[in-house]
C-alpha cells in the first residue's frame, strides 16, 4: 500500500510542476492599431537586457548576504521602480511601452526574465486586452438552459458604476 502511495506522490508531483503554456496567445496583449517607434524600441530592448544582468547578479547577491546575515531582505520594489521610470521616461505611451515590452519578452527575448513585462507596463497591457461581453445564468422557469433540473436563461452583464 505504501509503495502505490509512493507511486501516486511521484505521479502528482511531475504533473504538479509540470509548465504547460505552449498554447498561451501573447498576441492578445498587443494593441495591433499603435505604431512602435524602432528608436524607443531599440532604447527599451537595452533598458531590459540591463534589467535582466541585475536582477540576475541581485539574487545571488541577496543568496550570499541570506547566508550570513539571516533577517536581510532585498528591497526589489525600488529596483522594479527604477527600471519602471526609465522606461516610461523614455515612452510615456502606456499602450505603446505595453507593445514592446510584450514583443520583446515573448518574441525577441523568450527565455529572458518576465517580471520586466508586469513591472514595467502592467497598466499598458491590461489597456491592450480586449474587453468581451460576459453573460451570466439567471433563474427563469421558460429559460433555455437547464441545469440539475432547473431551468435558466442567460443574460449580459452590465456593471454597475457607484457615483
Amino acid at each position: 500500500m505504501n509503495r502505490l502511495c509512493w507511486e501516486i506522490e511521484k505521479w502528482e508531483r511531475q504533473i504538479r510542476r509540470k509548465r504547460s503554456f505552449s498554447d498561451f496567445d501573447y498576441k492578445i496583449m498587443i494593441d495591433e492599431s499603435v505604431e512602435i517607434d524602432d528608436f524607443i524600441f531599440q532604447s527599451i530592448e537595452k533598458i531590459f537586457l540591463r534589467f535582466c544582468d541585475e536582477m540576475k547578479q541581485l539574487k545571488s547577491d541577496e543568496i550570499e548576504i541570506k547566508r550570513s546575515v539571516k533577517n536581510f531582505r532585498l528591497n526589489w520594489e525600488y529596483y522594479y521602480d527604477f527600471y519602471k521610470n526609465e522606461c516610461e521616461r523614455i515612452c510615456p505611451d502606456n499602450k505603446m511601452l505595453a507593445n514592446i515590452v510584450v514583443k520583446l519578452c515573448y518574441e525577441n527575448h523568450p527565455s529572458k526574465n518576465r517580471k520586466f513585462i508586469w513591472r514595467v507596463a502592467g497598466s499598458g497591457i491590461v489597456e491592450n486586452i480586449p474587453q468581451t461581453n460576459v453573460c451570466l445564468p439567471v433563474r427563469d422557469d421558460k429559460g433555455e438552459h437547464e441545469y440539475l433540473g432547473k431551468r435558466y436563461k442567460m443574460i449580459p452583464y452590465v456593471e454597475v458604476k457607484e457615483e
